[in-house]
């Protein structure tokens, strides 16, 4: 077992040290610097190994504490009833039985299983039972040590909660198992009895304590203590099964076939929203006429998202119009809301910007193919077309970006004003600024770190990044406190500095980064 265990952890390191150097070498600052053979050389393998680990060590606590803190704890702060020990033991068993549905640790494939088993033919057998002790390990610490920085729970719930968890685990492995000795095949729960199941448990977990009522405590750990007692039986049957090769090839084959599906899926998809009409064409020339066709052509697309966020923008705005006129107390607490609203526009504008999908739509219909040709690549080509794909997409993103710009001074004005004109100036220019910022973000780095391979898989580790840290940065905005009109101006100058960086990065470097990747 400890054989197993060294050399799976082995495994699973080197496939992540390697991905590291993959993501070091396409890296544009660093591209340059390293040499073709750097999975060679010794020191720079040894500093991806300790990036490797520490994501390693990341991503194991990371998963517990975000299901503890946003399905459980904050769900309890909120409720009406108040955090105590019983609501968050109450919403932690019913999501702990919700997570069991979804998975078991033991019944999930993943590369490193792929070869480890199914490629370097190591005991199955004892490959999954020491991967399935070391995710249960990594969960019982993950939890202990969110307990201990917690410090709200009563200590003798510190080992119950996670043994708990993995004894829901093992019966939901133990159950699949039971299955796979009657039918010979791995067979997922049923759809139809799943997705009811997890309805009702999630309604419990939540409905119940907003109304009021919550499973009392020694209910909870009489359940826990059952569950736990039942997980003896189903961890003897995990020890003893002794087919676990046979349960990889189907795990492998059925996670190769729901890939496959997904992918027709999107490409199904995809083709349902481009026009094929035959009469669309384009009275421009040039790129400007490629462009005003690729437009056409896509317009449910790229258009409908847009539409529907200026529905739900109008639908805010006119629920605060009605709340002004019929309910005059509002007015304050709209008028105050309006200013504090702008330093949200950042992660707002986030979460409905379409710049990801129009980029992945403008390399899949457009640019795979034309990118075989030198002359798109040049640097005057190049430019041109950027400015013409960036006014149409400026135009398309405007639309629910004027609504909230026209909205928010209307909504301030009549909820009783401002004594500074200049608050209304900055609170249109900086919604439009803003959509203009995130118009021409994704398009720059689109242009720069070009992500698709032919297949249109994403393979650049820098795009992947860029646009995690956009995330992290608007996030961060939203409590950073700083004055509204202070934000305002920051984020215009910002836009206008952004602008002239843009369309001179993409003039001097696009010529050698915008290709297809391999």
């Amino acid at each position: 077992m400890v054989k197993t265990l060294r050399i799976s952890f082995a495994l699973r390191m080197t496939t992540k040290v390697n991905a590291v150097l993959f993501g070091f070498k396409h890296l544009p600052l660093l591209r340059k610097w390293l040499p073709d053979d750097l999975y060679r050389i010794q020191w720079l393998k040894f500093v991806a190994g300790i990036f490797a680990l520490m994501w390693e060590i990341l991503t194991a606590l990371a998963g517990k504490w975000l299901f503890l803190l946003l399905l459980v704890l904050l769900p309890a702060e909120f409720l009406p009833m108040g955090p105590s020990p019983t609501l968050f033991v109450h919403i932690f068993l019913l999501t702990t039985l919700v997570g069991g549905i979804f998975n078991d640790y033991l019944l999930e494939t993943d590369n490193t299983a792929y070869y480890a088993v199914l490629l370097l033919g190591m005991d199955a057998r004892q490959y999954s039972l020491v991967q399935f002790c070391f995710e249960c390990i990594k969960l019982a610490a993950g939890y202990i040590l969110f307990f201990l920085v917690l410090g709200e729970l009563p200590f003798w719930l510190w080992p119950v909660l996670p043994v708990f968890t993995i004894s829901v685990k093992i019966l939901k492995g133990a159950f699949g198992l039971w299955r796979f000795d009657k039918k010979g095949q791995i067979d997922t729960a049923n759809p139809a009895v799943r997705i009811p199941a997890i309805l009702v448990l999630l309604g419990t977990a939540y409905g119940l304590p907003a109304l009021g009522v919550r499973i009392p405590l020694t209910a909870s750990v009489a359940v826990m203590g059952l569950a736990i007692a039942l997980a003896v039986p189903g961890l003897i049957r995990i020890l003893r099964f002794q087919n676990y090769r046979v349960v990889h090839q189907q795990l492998h084959a059925a996670a190769e076939e729901t890939a496959e599906e997904l992918e027709n899926a999107s490409a199904k998809q995809s083709l349902k929203q481009i026009s094929d009409e035959a009469g669309i064409t384009s009275s421009r020339q040039g790129f400007a006429y490629l462009n005003d066709l690729f437009f056409r052509r896509h317009k449910k697309l790229l258009w409908k998202p847009c539409l529907v966020t200026t529905g739900g923008f109008l639908a805010a705005i006119g629920l605060c119009l009605v709340g002004i006129f019929l309910m005059p107390e509002l007015k304050p607490v709209i008028n105050q809301g309006v200013m504090r609203l702008l330093p949200c526009c950042p992660f707002i504008m986030y979460i409905w910007n379409r710049g990801q999908n129009f980029t992945q739509a403008l390399f899949m219909n457009c640019d795979r193919s034309l990118l075989t040709y030198s002359f798109y690549k040049e640097p005057k080509a190049i430019l041109r077309l950027f400015g013409i794909r960036l006014k149409a997409v400026i135009a398309m993103n405007l639309l629910p970006a004027v609504v909230l710009a026209a909205g928010m001074p209307l909504l301030l004005w009549l909820s009783g004003g401002t004594a500074q004109w200049t608050n209304y100036v900055v609170l249109v220019v900086t919604v439009l600024s803003l959509s203009i910022f995130f118009s021409l973000h994704y398009l720059t780095i689109y242009y720069l770190l070009q992500p698709y391979t032919a297949g249109t898989e994403l393979k650049n580790p820098a795009y992947s990044v860029i646009t995690g840290m956009t995330y992290v940065v608007c996030y961060i905005l939203l409590d950073l406190g700083l004055p509204p009109i202070a934000f305002g101006l920051v984020a215009i100058g910002f836009t206008v500095v952004y602008c002239l960086a843009a369309f001179l990065l993409v003039y001097t470097l696009a010529p050698r980064t915008f290709r297809i990747r391999c």
